[in-house]
């Protein structure tokens, strides 16, 4: 017995008539009658019993019925779950973002991703970039949301909106960041803060304008770096976004005006890898709220 005997069963039930259903069917009366033959042959047993006059249920018959309905229910469900994971309006999406993200645009995001998916569910790593992109490659998340530079040919990339570099010092410190713009020359000799990632585009950048930056301290974590820089040891190059975690009473700070410098929120995914509906539902209303950039028509 398939779905459609049992749907033609149950409509013969509901009505207790082959004609009425074959009616409301927009079948022939002998085809029905012909697949109610058919289920009881199978299952060897009368499921209605019926004469000129009328049809009754027997307890088999009735067994049928209800746990038809059922099926035929759940039936349904499954057709119209899979229906809405095909289209990206039922899943779920596995997202790996960076802290400076997960605490700024990413809630705005899901919210407005919210209105128009309710039933999608997420599942947020907020990690390192080196932990997102390791666990992209390991298909433990889908996409990834950081902050650029991105020094690999892995991953697809859209860039989003940019920003530019800080430069934060204690308003104790004897470094004075004077202007409210600076360019990265006049850290020439600080003792600078950075974070890791950061590295060598900030060294390319120092050798550039002919001086070896003086590193102090090279960190991975964002949080810790700030608070080097409010404690005077040293002056912090951070992303723009980043000043969020800093005590504006304990500190200075200026925009860098290099645009060698400019960092870039960033979605990515694994390369040559097709993208769930669900995940590109949300990265096209991601792109739908954000200025999109694009790197090659920047000049330095």
């Amino acid at each position: 017995m398939n779905i459609k005997q049992l749907e033609h069963f149950i409509e013969i039930t509901d009505n207790l008539s082959i004609s009425t259903a074959a009616q409301k069917l927009g079948l022939p009366q002998p085809f029905l009658s012909q697949q109610l033959k058919k289920i009881e042959k199978e299952y060897n047993t009368v499921l209605l019993e019926r004469n000129t006059r009328h049809m009754k249920l027997t307890e088999s018959g009735r067994t049928l019925y209800e746990r038809g309905k059922q099926l035929l229910k759940l039936y349904a469900s499954i057709n119209n779950e899979i229906s809405e994971i095909s289209t990206g309006k039922n899943g779920s999406l596995s997202i790996g973002v960076t802290s400076s993200i997960g605490s700024g645009a990413l809630p705005e995001w899901i919210a407005s991703f919210n209105e128009k998916f309710p039933k999608v569910k997420f599942s947020i790593e907020e990690i390192t970039t080196a932990r997102i992109l390791s666990s992209i490659e390991d298909d433990l998340i889908e996409i990834g949301i950081i902050c650029t530079p991105l020094n690999s040919d892995k991953f697809e990339i859209i860039h989003l909106s940019n920003e530019p570099m800080m430069a934060i010092s204690s308003k104790d410190s004897q470094f004075v960041l004077g202007n409210n713009q600076i360019n990265i020359s006049s850290l020439a000799d600080k003792p600078l803060l950075i974070y890791k990632r950061y590295e060598t585009t900030i060294k390319n950048l120092c050798q550039k304008y002919g001086f070896k930056p003086n590193i102090a301290v090279k960190i991975d974590n964002t949080t810790t770096l700030i608070s080097l820089a409010e404690k005077n040891l040293g002056i912090a190059i951070v992303p723009k976004d980043w000043l969020k975690f800093a005590d504006k009473d304990k500190i200075n700070y200026c925009q860098i005006i290099n645009k060698e410098l400019f960092t870039y929120n960033a979605i990515i995914w694994k390369k040559n890898t097709k993208l769930s509906k669900i995940a590109s539902n949300f990265v096209q209303e991601v792109k739908k709220n954000t200025v999109i950039i694009n790197i090659s028509s920047i000049s330095n």
